[in-house]
């Protein structure tokens, strides 16, 4: 995911909203990835190398698909267009 979830959150939030939505997001994410640090070991005693990385590797085709069926475009658009155009998809 990376920097995906910080940029497309700042763009497709709307303004009065944002700063509440970025720091949720942002506190989601470290604590996501706070417990995928601790149980990265875990991970790897009960599915080995190879499994533990197949794991990582299916949970990033399925978020790739996501990102291409649920998420709008929002290259060369205007926050404001951009706002009309996801609260017009809901």
């Amino acid at each position: 995911l990376g920097a995906l979830s910080w940029v497309y959150a700042s763009e497709v939030l709307p303004n009065a909203i944002r700063p509440l939505g970025m720091t949720l997001g942002g506190v989601s994410f470290w604590g996501i990835t706070f417990v995928l640090i601790d149980q990265f070991p875990n991970l790897l005693i009960a599915l080995g190398v190879s499994g533990t990385f197949l794991l990582f590797s299916g949970f990033s085709v399925f978020v790739f698909i996501f990102v291409w069926i649920c998420l709008v475009e929002t290259r060369g658009r205007t926050l404001e267009e951009i706002e009309a155009l996801v609260m017009k998809s809901k």
